[in-house]
């Protein structure tokens, strides 16, 4: 399983452009989040990925330069609410956090 994310810019006039894809693995996450199998999250159960925008083909692949950060937070849904009444916290997308 993964998570893909296409990107494209906004323009006002005319089409949008593709800017690029990147995909991250649950493994991937699963394994930052919680480096040694225990229960229990490293870093309050955040982490923040550097992804590298990638092309759909290999001659669009050399017009894709771009990087994308994503921020992952691990939190368990209580036995008493359902994902629709999680109550996550917001995350500014114009301000991406800082990497530790």
């Amino acid at each position: 399983h993964s998570i893909r994310f296409t990107v494209f810019d906004h323009d006002v006039a005319g089409s949008n452009d593709f800017m690029g894809l990147a995909i991250v693995k649950r493994s991937e996450i699963l394994k930052v989040l919680f480096p040694n199998g225990e229960d229990n999250p490293i870093n309050d159960g955040r982490h923040t990925f550097d992804l590298k925008l990638e092309g759909r083909s290999g001659a669009e692949q050399k017009r894709v330069t771009g990087r994308i950060y994503i921020e992952v937070m691990h939190r368990p849904v209580e036995a008493s609410e359902s994902w629709d009444d999680a109550k996550l916290p917001s995350i500014n997308p114009s301000k991406p956090t800082p990497r530790k």
